[in-house]
């Protein structure tokens, strides 16, 4: 529940101690160009609940100066930040040894997500996912899951970065457990095996 625990007044303590440290990398993340203090938190918010740590708040902003160019959505956002904080991530899904175990989804089960992707008028994305196929999906994971024996104890899903976050935000109430990464978020030295494939 970390993300509940972090408000505005406890993120700017982080970022004043930060910007003792390193002013320039907090002037050019929060700034009139780039974001105010909310879009951070949403940003940091997003990340805590999903358990990636934030200890590494310089990163965080480097990441978000980087990229405020290019984009002001926060679901985007923090997919750039896990990718920036790939080590961090794969270090704390595989206890530390850099060998981590996924599974992996069907072909056919991927495919059938990655039709359902679909950009609303907004901007934002959205799965649009049939509901008898979701039941499906979510059966499908649970009884993987529950057949799986994860060295590191968590069950970790591999799919790709386009549906990710999406993925994640819809099946998180029924299989609330489960760690969901994109290849983005892995670090390039790790060793990964896959132990398990979820076909819907």
């Amino acid at each position: 529940y970390a993300q509940e625990l972090i408000g505005r007044q406890e993120l700017q303590t982080l970022i004043d101690n930060l910007a003792k440290s390193h002013p320039k990398v907090v002037e050019e993340a929060i700034g009139t160009n780039a974001f105010n203090l909310g879009a951070v938190l949403k940003v940091c918010k997003g990340l805590l609940k999903e358990q990636v740590p934030i200890r590494d708040l310089r990163t965080v902003l480097e990441t978000l100066a980087n990229y405020a160019s290019v984009t002001k959505d926060t679901d985007q956002l923090v997919e750039y930040v896990r990718a920036a904080l790939a080590r961090t991530i794969t270090s704390r899904l595989s206890n530390g040894t850099g060998a981590l175990e996924v599974m992996t989804m069907s072909p056919s089960t991927e495919e059938q997500i990655i039709r359902a992707y679909q950009r609303q008028e907004n901007g934002g994305p959205t799965l649009n996912l049939e509901p008898g196929y979701f039941e499906k999906l979510i059966k499908a994971l649970n009884k993987t899951i529950e057949s799986t024996v994860f060295n590191s104890g968590t069950p970790v899903l591999l799919c790709r970065p386009m549906i990710r976050g999406l993925l994640k935000k819809a099946v998180e109430r029924f299989v609330p457990n489960l760690q969901i990464v994109s290849a983005n978020d892995i670090s390039p030295d790790a060793s990964v095996k896959i132990i398990a494939s979820v076909e819907a």
